[in-house]
């Protein structure tokens, strides 16, 4: 945590004022996980299991902003909500208000912003390297991410 100046950076009160309207509307909204009883002791179980992650907490419904390069240009990522600990199989069983969601996959985003970015069309899929053995796609995809 560091300690800064709400003053310090112009875009600080907008960022603030948004946030305090996100977590407004969440806190208006119903969100729950359309899973069996069972299913959700499964989850989590699962999520327990690994290091950084926390069971299912429907309670933590609210997020913050976290800006991790030391300073307020690059946007932030926004953490907190019990949803983004969701397993992937699990997330079409996110509903809100009652209703269903849908969770779009963008495939290879980054890379392909990157290729547009300079100019290039991207290939089908930026991790699959030629020449590279496909069963290490993964690998691949999460160290360039990392890295970026």
């Amino acid at each position: 945590m560091i300690e800064f100046d709400d003053d310090a950076d112009e875009l600080i009160p907008t960022m603030r004022k948004s946030l305090s309207k996100i977590n407004e509307r969440l806190r208006e909204t119903q969100i729950n996980l359309n899973v069996s009883d069972e299913e959700l002791i499964d989850i989590n179980r699962r999520l327990s299991d690994e290091k950084d992650r926390q069971i299912i907490d429907f309670t933590d419904r609210y997020l913050i902003r976290k800006f991790t390069n030391g300073n307020f240009q690059s946007g932030g990522r926004f953490y907190g909500g019990w949803w983004q600990r969701v397993p992937k199989e699990y997330r079409r069983s996110i509903i809100l208000d009652g209703l269903p969601t849908v969770e779009f996959d963008f495939k290879t985003i980054h890379p392909t912003i990157l290729y547009l970015k300079t100019g290039i069309t991207p290939p089908v899929d930026s991790y699959s390297l030629p020449d590279w053995p496909s069963e290490h796609r993964d690998l691949y995809k999460k160290t360039f991410n990392q890295l970026l």
